[in-house]
């Protein structure tokens, strides 16, 4: 099973790197899992999975984290793309589409970009 790269934040946070997320972030959420943790992750955008490395992060972990998800009793905070494979994986979570724009610092080639705050906590 590839890892995962997230970090956990919670009462007792702690920072996990891509190596050890996916095999820490389970028992993580099992040990930490309370009404009152926060998690807030930043996967790799759909459809560029592999640019973390080959294998680190591949489609099937979106559905994965999924599931990880559905099962919080904390709130969650993630950041992806705004791309129908995301709306449709992450179905039945509050969604907020953002307007941002990406640049490559010092190269001048900004260009519009659409992104998804997804939640399981009503933002309004």
């Amino acid at each position: 099973m590839p890892p995962l790269p997230l970090s956990v934040h919670g009462p007792q946070s702690r920072r996990l790197n891509n190596r050890q997320a996916i095999q820490q972030l389970l028992p993580s959420v099992v040990r930490y899992d309370r009404p009152d943790t926060l998690y807030y992750l930043d996967p790799p955008y759909f459809g560029v999975e592999g640019y973390y490395g080959k294998e680190l992060f591949c489609r099937d972990d979106f559905e994965r984290l999924a599931g990880i998800l559905n099962g919080l009793k904390g709130q969650f905070i993630l950041s992806l793309n705004d791309c129908p494979e995301v709306r449709e994986i992450f179905a039945g979570h509050h969604m907020v589409n953002v307007e941002t724009t990406y640049s490559v610092q010092g190269q001048g080639n900004a260009s519009k970009a659409s992104e998804l705050i997804i939640t399981n906590t009503n933002p309004a």
